[in-house]
Formats: structure tokens, C-alpha cells, sequence
């Protein structure tokens, strides 16, 4: 495979198919849109071990919101939406897209059912390939616009503790949106448990999260310069 290829160029059919599907269900707003996917897809063919897993991982990578998409259309939780409707999804957009030997297709299903989960020793080489690419996605600088849109339940910033509240997790009970942007800091963590495994993946997801942790610095310095950290009023 020509390592200088674009998805939609490997998969032509397939990419327009998903493009399809995105503007169907409405996913614009939802922070798991058409280009989330398309993001993924591409990274999926720049950090994969081998060609012809990053071929395989890339399809996953378009087809990766699909849960995404159900839990958006029925206004439920993302672990309400049953396995079995999402593999359905997915095998249809591959049926129609370009031809896929069965044992990669059934690679691709699993990979998207599983990319939200923990690391894994057994992970196939697919899934860890497309679990990179979705965390390597959500660490982009442009995720400091997206990541709103996620956490719609969640101020954008806690003005008296911005990140330091020490009641917020990152990820489990972030309570502000700015306080989530941490949780990046764990995918370049060996001991961490989404870490990301792949050589390349590591090599770029450190020069992301480290643009993360700048512009975090940035907003708290700037607060400190206006006299607003660590002192804020405080109402009865």
C-alpha cells in the first residue's frame, strides 16, 4: 500500500457511505462528527505497525462512531446502546463499501466495539491501532474547541479551582471541561492503562499532550496575571 494514500482514496466508496451516515443522524455539534472519523481513519494509516494493518485499522477508524451515532439518534447513554445493533451498523457500511475478506471485517467490528475500553495484553493489532488513533484525535489543539460540545453537562471552567479541585478527577468527574484536558497526560503514561502502545502513536501523542499542557499553563497564568488564582470571591 502506497503510504502517502488518503483514506478516501483507499476507500472511496466507504468514506462516502460514513459521510452519509454522519449527516443522516445529525452528528454535527455532537463532537463525534464526519471529521472526527476521518481524523482517526488517517491517523490510523500514519501510526499502525504494518501496512496491512493500517489498512484494516483505517476502515475501523471510519466506521468508529458508530455507537456514537445510536446513542445520538435515541438520546441515551453511550452503554446503553447494545453491541449487536452497532455490529450491524458497521457490517453494513463495509457490505457497501469496498470488498473486505471476512476475518478482516470481523477485525474491524471488533475494533470498533472496543476502542472506548481499557488497554489490553490480548488487544489485536487493530484495535490497539484504531485505540491510539482515537486518543492521539482527542489530544489535537483543535480539541480545545470540540471538548464543549462532549461535556455539554459541564461549565467550561471552574473559575475558583480551574484545575486543581481537589474533587475532580480528569475523566471520571472532571467538573469542568478545562479540568478534563488533563486526562491526556495519562496517554503518554506507561503505568496508565490508556496509554498509548504503538512507537509512532507514543512519538506524536507526546508533542500533543504537551501543546495540551502549554495552553493549560497558559490559562491559568493569565488568571493568576488578572489577580483571579489562587484568590476568588467567595459569596454566602
Amino acid at each position: 500500500m502506497d503510504q502517502n494514500k488518503k483514506v478516501w482514496e483507499i476507500y472511496p466508496r466507504l468514506t462516502r457511505i460514513i459521510r452519509d451516515a454522519h449527516q443522516e443522524h445529525k452528528m454535527d455539534g455532537t463532537g463525534h462528527d464526519f471529521d472526527h472519523a476521518l481524523r482517526a481513519a488517517q491517523v490510523c494509516l500514519m501510526i499502525a505497525p504494518t501496512p496491512l494493518t493500517a489498512r484494516i485499522a483505517a476502515a475501523a477508524g471510519l466506521c468508529h462512531n458508530a455507537d456514537r451515532m445510536l446513542q445520538h439518534a435515541r438520546g441515551v447513554g453511550k452503554k446503553d446502546v447494545p453491541d449487536a445493533e452497532v455490529m450491524t451498523m458497521v457490517r453494513s457500511w463495509l457490505a457497501g463499501g469496498e470488498s473486505f475478506a471476512s476475518t478482516d471485517e470481523d477485525f474491524i467490528v471488533d475494533a470498533v466495539l472496543k476502542h472506548s475500553g481499557f488497554n489490553n495484553s490480548e488487544d489485536h493489532p487493530v484495535l490497539v491501532t484504531l485505540m491510539d488513533a482515537d486518543r492521539i484525535i482527542c489530544s489535537m489543539a483543535e480539541e480545545v474547541m470540540h471538548a464543549t460540545r462532549f461535556w455539554l453537562e459541564l461549565p467550561d471552567l471552574d473559575p475558583v479551582h480551574l484545575s486543581h479541585d481537589p474533587e475532580a478527577h480528569s475523566y471520571r468527574n472532571p467538573r469542568s471541561v478545562f479540568k478534563n484536558f488533563e486526562c491526556r497526560r495519562d496517554w503518554i503514561d506507561p503505568s496508565s492503562r490508556v496509554c498509548v502502545r504503538l512507537p509512532r502513536a507514543m512519538e506524536l501523542m507526546k508533542r500533543f499532550v504537551g501543546a495540551m499542557n502549554d495552553y493549560i499553563e497558559e490559562v491559568e497564568g493569565q488568571r493568576i496575571e488578572l489577580g483571579l488564582y489562587p484568590d476568588y470571591p467567595k459569596f454566602s
